[in-house]
C-alpha cells in the first residue's frame, strides 16, 4: 500500500504564505529606500519601482504556491 503524501493544515500552510508575502514586499521596499538614500539624491524612484515590482513577485509567489496546495 503506498504511503499517502502528507498535507499541511491549510491555517498553517496559508499563514506561512501571507509571512513569506509580506517579507518579500517589505526586503523589496527597505531595498528600495537603502538604494534611494545612497544613490539618488531626492527622487524615490528605486523604493516605488522596487515595491512594485515586489508586489508582483509576491503575487506570483502566492499564486505558485496555490497551484501547489491543489495538486
Amino acid at each position: 500500500m503506498p504511503k499517502k503524501k502528507k498535507q499541511p493544515k491549510p491555517w498553517l500552510y496559508f499563514s506561512g504564505i501571507a509571512l513569506q508575502m509580506a517579507i518579500i514586499i517589505a526586503a523589496s521596499v527597505f531595498l528600495g529606500r537603502w538604494l534611494d538614500a545612497n544613490y539618488t539624491d531626492s527622487s524615490k524612484v528605486f523604493t516605488i519601482v522596487l515595491s512594485l515590482g515586489g508586489i508582483f513577485v509576491a503575487l506570483a509567489h502566492v499564486i505558485l504556491s496555490l497551484k501547489n496546495f491543489q495538486d
